[in-house]
């Protein structure tokens, strides 16, 4: 009996570090919509730069459930590439731009296929699309 109790207490807290990865990942990287003009406004509302201007940055435009549905059947993958093709705001730091000023410039990049990491079926890290290098 205390092996089984032993077992469901593991299983609960794997489930619940997944969920809070899960939720991190959803708040850096899910928007929709937004506009390339709104980088800024993103960045510091979900605090993404802390201390220093991140260099780039995407935003997913989808839904949650459109992104969880990437992994759905999947488990534990460290890169899975989506079937679905998605649009990414890509922001880049402006030349020049410093901390606390960032200032980015953003682009609409569309029908891009994702690559992220799976785990307990979530996605929980944005690792890139697959037509662009350097996030």
């Amino acid at each position: 009996m205390k092996i089984l109790l032993s077992c469901l207490l593991i299983l609960m807290l794997v489930d619940d570090s997944s969920l809070a990865t899960f939720e991190t990942f959803r708040r850096q990287n899910i928007r929709d919509p937004i506009g390339e003009n709104e980088c800024e406004e993103m960045i510091r509302g979900r605090e993404i730069n802390v201390r220093t201007c991140k260099e780039a940055h995407p935003f997913i435009v989808s839904t949650e459930i459109e992104l969880r549905d990437i992994c759905k059947g999947k488990g534990n993958l460290d890169m899975i590439t989506s079937t679905r093709k998605f649009t990414i705001v890509r922001c880049v730091l402006n030349r020049g731009a410093k901390y606390p000023d960032c200032k980015y410039q953003g682009s609409v990049l569309t029908n891009r296929p994702l690559v992220v990491k799976c785990e307990n079926n979530l996605p929980i890290h944005f690792y890139d699309d697959t037509n662009v290098t350097g996030f």
